[in-house]
């Protein structure tokens, strides 16, 4: 594809020379839009300063002018086209002084600034501190792109076949359109902050997008491609975003439902294919008054159904006792005729069945007695995936709002069956690690340990749910849910990091082989030791408090489950089960405990702008970059939660396949 729009761009440039050589091209400008289109080379001589007003630079507009070394472009551009700089291979000094939307492919790529660009990291910068990503020239195979960036550009990575790994800063908003085209080793992403925008194929021809193995592809609660083969698709309720071409190529889709949580849908969205010269799009399902359906209606898509709230079983607009009668009805088996649409609007658990409990929540709303509206239940998370990303978006707010809280944590063994009893004592320390039986530790506050509490269980954007064993969502009447998630058993391989180990802070093998090292080296390392073991974490299991409405986890605590099998020998003595001594291998159990309670807000206002602006000067480095005029700007983004209630917005971070 890159070969493609090369051999274009020489192919524009040919005729610009041609031009000239006839008689000389001026430089010509849209009216229409105050779009430069073209500049003649002879020009484009030494210094160029592009006319106040102008709004966009097209393609290829300075190609091949290569007697071109500086050039000046005012705040009013918005949008630098692919290619716009082809050719100008003296341009050496190039001034950005506004916010730019846009800067095509390739655009610099030619240029002597962008090859003697100080660091490894390019940015079209503006005073203001708005910094676009537009180019990596390094050679790392593990990326962290640095913290000052606003915006990933179009094709900043493009093709780059070294890059393995890439961490996305907190600050960046928008991955551009074939920002990580071609990376083909690339197999891991994170996310650290929250996306509000994906461009067109931003991670096509990935080793991570094409080893990713759910229905879904979501950031944050942004879904950036949907990965399924179904002809209806239900996007889960936690998503508030759909990306630019989240459908594109999906050929066997039919229709999409639009949960009401959606308050962004990208350009194009919904559309799937071209078959013989016609666009294909999906059709939508969604509830009136919704944003979906504001958006379909704006761009001409058909909205095939629109769907009942819940309660509202037989769909005349408002929950009332009929409603819960004919919920009650069903569950009574007095009446088995509903619609799939009645169905689903009496399922107020959302549990695939009508029980009296359905009909009871239906008959409180009905006459006013329940805290929550029939709106509220559309945001519900109810199965495992919209579960497990209601609770990662909730550990991830606490992360961004730099929560504080208290610790507490403490270690139960539960048995230790090895034999002789001389490994038994061998053993405690790694068994028992640093904390004794039901010992509490000293509880403390989290404004100072943040990031390093709660990273690893910020980092799980587990998009892969595969380990959940069950989740269930509680929704109580005083606007919080009760979130709990049990894994299912998972063996620790050394050298891999597991999927338990992202959601939970368990001890693996890096941390026992440290501590055999550290604290029983003696017989560990002794000769005629022949030591080994395997550990499976088990009956995994967290149960978490989350406000409906703010987003903000309330409680966590967390247990987890650990069988270590151990055999061989320490010294000469054979190991065993201490019940059979004809069994060769031995094992112990333990559960650790993890509480965090007492959560505590310090920013109460949630921005995806930073409150210091940045800006990256030349010779700079870009991980420290210097500190402009304080800004402040509130962005709807900061209703964060809107999709586990009315503020679940933003986005895996950092991805996780």
């Amino acid at each position: 594809m890159r070969s493609e729009k090369t051999f274009a761009s020489r192919l524009v440039a040919l005729l610009l020379i041609l031009c000239v050589a006839v008689g000389a091209l001026p430089a010509t400008v849209s009216a229409a839009d105050s779009t430069l289109t073209t500049v003649a080379p002879a020009e484009a001589v030494g210094e160029y300063v592009i006319p106040d007003g102008t709004t966009a630079i097209a393609d290829n507009a300075f190609a091949e002018c290569t007697e071109l070394t500086s050039v000046v472009i005012p705040a009013s551009v918005k949008t630098i086209g692919a290619n716009a700089f082809s050719g100008c291979t003296a341009l050496a000094t190039v001034k950005f002084n506004g916010v730019l939307d846009r800067v095509g492919l390739f655009a610099f790529n030619d240029t002597a600034w962008y090859k003697n660009y100080p660091t490894n990291f390019i940015y079209a910068s503006s005073p203001s501190g708005f910094n676009m990503l537009i180019g990596y020239k390094g050679t790392d195979e593990n990326v962290t792109i640095p913290a000052s960036t606003t915006v990933i550009g179009e094709g900043a990575f493009y093709g780059n076949t070294t890059i393995q790994s890439v961490i996305i800063p907190l600050r960046t908003t928008k991955v551009s359109d074939y920002a990580f085209y071609g990376c083909e080793n690339l197999a891991d992403i994170t996310v650290k902050g929250v996306l509000t925008d994906c461009g067109f194929m931003a991670f096509e021809g990935t080793a991570w997008l094409n080893s990713y193995a759910g229905e879904f592809i979501i950031s944050g609660t942004m879904l950036i491609k949907y990965n399924g083969d179904k002809d209806v698709v239900y996007v889960p309720n936690t998503v508030t975003r759909i990306a630019s071409y989240a459908f594109y190529d999906c050929k066997s889709v039919t229709t999409v439902r639009v949960p009401a949580s959606v308050t962004d849908i990208g350009v194009n969205a919904f559309y799937l294919y071209n078959d013989g010269g016609n666009n294909k799009y999906a059709e939508i399902y969604c509830w009136e008054d919704t944003y979906a359906e504001e958006y379909a209606q704006a761009n001409g898509l058909t909205v095939s159904s629109y769907l009942n709230y819940p309660g509202d079983v037989d769909a005349n607009g408002a929950v009332q006792t009929a409603d819960a009668r004919i919920a009650l009805r069903y569950a009574a088996k007095l009446d088995r005729d509903l619609t799939d649409a009645q169905f689903l609007a009496a399922d107020i658990g959302s549990d695939g069945q009508i029980t009296s409990a359905d009909a009871r929540l239906v008959l409180r709303m009905a006459v006013g007695l329940a805290e929550y509206s029939p709106k509220d239940l559309l945001y519900k998370p109810t199965t495992d995936f919209e579960i497990l990303m209601a609770y990662t978006e909730s550990v991830r707010l606490a992360y961004i709002k730099e929560a504080g809280y208290q610790l507490t944590e403490y270690q139960s063994i539960d048995e230790v069956m090895v034999g002789p009893s001389f490994i038994r004592t061998a053993l405690n320390n790694p068994f028992k690690t640093d904390l004794t039986k039901e010992d509490k530790a000293e509880a403390q506050t989290l404004s100072s340990d943040t990031v390093e509490a709660l990273e690893k269980l910020y980092l799980c954007d587990l998009t892969n749910n595969e380990l959940i064993k069950e989740a269930n969502c509680e929704m109580t009447e005083s606007n919080k849910y009760y979130i709990t998630i049990v894994l299912n058993d998972e063996v620790d391989v050394d050298g891999t990091e597991s999927l338990t180990s992202c959601m939970f802070p368990v001890v693996g093998r890096e941390d026992m082989d440290r501590l055999l090292d550290e604290e029983e080296g003696t017989w560990y390392h002794a000769s005629n030791t022949d030591f080994n073991y395997k550990i499976t974490y088990q009956n995994c299991t967290l149960s978490a408090i989350v406000d409906m409405k703010s987003g903000n986890i309330e409680d966590l605590e967390m247990k987890m489950g650990y069988r270590f099998d151990v055999w061989g020998q320490i010294y000469l003595t054979k190991i065993h089960n201490r019940d059979d001594k004809n069994d060769p291998i031995g094992y112990a159990t333990r559960t650790d405990t993890v509480k965090y309670t007492d959560f505590d807000y310090i920013v109460k206002e949630f921005t995806t702008t930073t409150t210091e602006t940045t800006t990256i000067l030349e010779g700079e480095d870009p991980d420290n970059p210097v500190t402009v005029v304080p800004t402040t700007k509130n962005n709807d983004a900061g209703n964060f939660l809107a999709g586990i209630g009315d503020a679940l917005g933003g986005l895996l971070g950092g991805i996780m396949g």
